[in-house]
């Protein structure tokens, strides 16, 4: 039995992870990329953004 995890997206909605992809979000490379902000300090005003 494959692990399923719910992401909670302000646009999408909620998003059903499972398999191969789930396995990828799990990777270094990626979690490393999980503090990285494009729009400086405005996420603070906009925490979707």
């Amino acid at each position: 039995m494959s692990s399923q995890k719910i992401i909670h997206d302000s646009v999408h909605g909620s998003v059903k992870v499972d398999g191969a992809f789930l396995e990828l979000l799990h990777r270094p490379e990626m979690q490393r990329l999980h503090g990285v902000k494009q729009l400086g300090l405005a996420y603070l005003v906009f925490p979707g953004a």
